[in-house]
């Protein structure tokens, strides 16, 4: 029978019209849920059980609002809104039920529901919609449509030809943005093994940025619903308070979901949606039918990942196969690689290695032994291992080559000299057995390693605290020097001034100013010497002024000596950094004259190259003997004759060069003469392009 239970509207503030509502239900506890809402909305309603009831009800009544709970048993839907409508032709229909499945929708459409509601429901809910249907509203935009259905439908034909859990993915995404009206969304898989969920498709004005992007499972909005594998909701980013203001800048309309992917309570992943075309909010409707879709793709990405992992594991029984019935040539290819992975160990250091039998001969080096020895490793097999040119006792070698291969002793030797194609070159040699896998010795290793850095390194260490020390000691020596030995000076030339010029004195007191004058140069070296950087001139100069200057300043010295002096300066202009250039360029000039007793030519030259000058001085002297070119440059080192000089001038000219952020060197050859070569920093006023 039907319940009446008011029969007319309750008002409780509600201003609308009394309506006249029928609720055909089976007694679940969604639909009294239902009663519950309609009550509380300000509403009264009659109640109908059974497809008997209910079709007599609507048959002998004029109803307003029908709530039709899908799930009553035997009800002929089509019949019962018939006859609702042949009543009263505005009668408000809707259609209700706790899954919005397929079945559900279609019957829906098919009846023409006015409206369709998920249950259980709310009082909101409940209130909208029979006011929507007291004003005559037809249903919201974006409840589900034929076209919506069609889509439904061809998705779940479609995704039984998925061969991928990706493409499988893809069409998912497809299908809910298009169902839904929205503009953007993605679609997440789940790897069990990291616990994290990674974007495999995207749709949306940042699509290509997202996809590849990771996301752990409980952190941001898709990781809590994975958790919670729970679907949500959100109809207004910026009101909702679970959310921080920054967040709803990446929505244009504020409203989102976002569902799980679920099969036999296994997450497969999580499916995004945001942004109607129509810029309304999604609703509960809406993300039912995501979850309807969701739930068809579930099971079938379970199925294709279990596809997946039975291809998986019959390509790995096919590799043990494979495996197994290939042993010997399996092994084969692995001692092959060791081998070569051996040799490229080898080739890969930056130490020589060479490796000789008990012949002497080298069988194997590698190709940093052949760079560092300025040839091909190919030119050195065959090659005797004491025929390398190594600066050792030819005898302490060749002993120690033989205790290595008779008594598997090993040895080192260092520093030992070499020159060769490349130069100059000092190495730390380390003499090894080798030795089979018997442990028996077949041959020995000699292993080579540059140590030319690491060694200058360690004499320039020694020359600096060297000069550091002389430089202290210098400077107490010219203190407590110069002011008696300048007295002693003003006393020795007022002698001389007092005396007849026949006075036999005379010669004694010039001989003795000679040498106080000597003295005095010395001193003045030494203070020179002594300086500190930090009283250096920094004034910017033009190389080719400094140059010509020097020169004037020497002429007398060249014409008494008869030295030509020719000048090849590219150009003018060349300002560089250096108050104290003058001091450097005239001690240059006067060892060249020096190095010239008989006459000669010198030879200025200056150069530009990569925003640096070069200045060079080549002179046609004696030229400096090999045993004093690596020390040139240090303190107290001359080629002079014992009188005629300190060894302090070239000392101080590498000082002030470096001082400049520049560098001196010098190539000579006994006999035909010397060139010292000045590098300096251009000024970036004045450096060329």
């Amino acid at each position: 029978m039907t319940r009446f239970l008011v029969g007319r509207s309750v008002s409780r503030g509600n201003s609308a019209a009394l309506k006249r509502i029928l609720l055909i239900e089976n007694g679940s506890a969604s639909v009294e849920s239902l009663y519950s809402s309609i009550q509380h909305a300000g509403y009264s309603a009659e109640s109908a059980k059974g497809p008997a009831e209910a079709l007599k009800a609507v048959s002998r009544n004029l109803f307003d609002v029908v709530f039709v709970d899908h799930s009553v048993p035997g009800l002929d839907l089509a019949a019962l809104c018939r006859r609702a409508r042949e009543r009263n032709p505005n009668v408000f229909i809707v259609l209700a039920g706790e899954r919005l499945d397929f079945p559900f929708l279609q019957d829906a459409l098919t009846t023409k529901a006015n409206e369709v509601l998920a249950l259980p429901t709310d009082r909101q809910e409940v209130r909208e919609l029979v006011r929507r249907a007291s004003s005559g509203e037809g249903p919201e935009a974006d409840k589900i449509t034929p076209t919506g259905l069609a889509v439904l439908q061809e998705f779940n034909l479609q995704i039984n030809f998925c061969q991928t859990v990706e493409e499988m993915f893809s069409l998912v995404l497809e299908k809910c943005l298009a169902v839904l009206g929205a503009v953007s969304g993605s679609a997440f898989v789940f790897n069990k093994e990291a616990d994290d969920l990674v974007v495999k498709v995207a749709e949306g004005p940042r699509s290509e940025s997202l996809v590849g992007i990771t996301q752990k499972v409980g952190s941001g909005i898709a990781g809590l619903v994975a958790q919670s594998r729970q679907p949500l909701l959100v109809t207004d980013i910026g009101s909702d308070t679970r959310f921080a203001p920054r967040d709803s800048e990446r929505y244009q309309t504020g409203s989102f979901l976002c569902v799980p992917l679920v099969s036999q309570n296994q997450l497969v992943g999580v499916v995004c949606a945001n942004d109607k075309k129509s810029g309304t909010p999604f609703t509960k409707t809406d993300i039912e039918l995501v979850m309807l879709l969701a739930a068809n793709a579930a099971t079938v990405a379970a199925r294709l990942q279990a596809h997946q992992s039975e291809v998986v594991a019959n390509e790995q029984l096919r590799q043990e196969i494979g495996r197994l019935s290939g042993e010997f040539e399996e092994t084969i290819e692995e001692l092959t690689y060791l081998k070569d992975h051996n040799r490229n160990i080898i080739e890969s250091i930056s130490l020589g290695v060479a490796v000789f039998g008990f012949d002497l001969k080298i069988n194997f080096c590698n190709s940093a032994f052949g760079a560092l020895l300025g040839r091909k490793a190919a030119d050195f097999l065959r090659l005797s291992v004491l025929d390398l040119g190594f600066k050792v006792v030819s005898d302490e070698l060749e002993q120690a080559v033989l205790a290595v291969l008779r008594q598997g002793v090993a040895r080192r030797f260092e520093p030992v000299k070499w020159r060769g194609p490349t130069g100059k070159k000092t190495f730390k040699l380390d003499l090894s057995p080798f030795s089979a896998s018997s442990g028996k010795v077949v041959g020995g290793v000699l292993v080579a390693e540059d140590i030319t850095a690491h060694v200058e390194l360690e004499r320039e260490l020694a020359r600096s605290e060297e000069q550091a020390a002389v430089g202290r000691i210098a400077a107490g020596v010219a203190h407590e020097l110069n002011n008696p030995l300048d007295g002693v000076l003003r006393f020795v030339n007022l002698s001389l001034g007092r005396l007849s010029s026949d006075n036999p004195v005379n010669e004694y007191l010039r001989s003795a100013r000679e040498g106080l004058t000597r003295m005095a140069d010395i001193i003045k070296a030494l203070l020179s010497f002594s300086r500190k950087s930090t009283g250096a001139d920094d004034r910017r100069v033009n190389v080719n002024d400094v140059i010509d200057e020097a020169v004037k300043a020497m002429a007398p010295i060249a014409g008494s000596h008869q030295i030509e002096v020719e000048l090849d300066l590219c150009q003018n202009g060349l300002m560089v950094r250096g108050g104290q250039l003058h001091q450097v360029f005239t001690n240059l000039i006067k060892n060249a004259y020096d190095a010239m007793p008989n006459g000669g030519k010198l030879r200025i030259t200056t150069v530009v190259s990569d925003e640096r000058v070069e200045i060079m001085f080549a002179d046609q002297g004696c030229g400096i003997a090999p045993d004093v070119m690596d020390t040139i440059f240090e303190p107290f080192v001359t080629t002079k004759e014992i009188g005629k000089g300190v060894g302090l001038g070239l000392s101080i000219c590498k000082r002030i060069i470096e001082r400049y952020q520049g560098m001196i060197r010098v190539d000579s050859t006994p006999g035909e003469g010397s060139t010292f070569t000045i590098e300096l920093p251009l000024t970036s006023e004045f450096a060329t392009e």
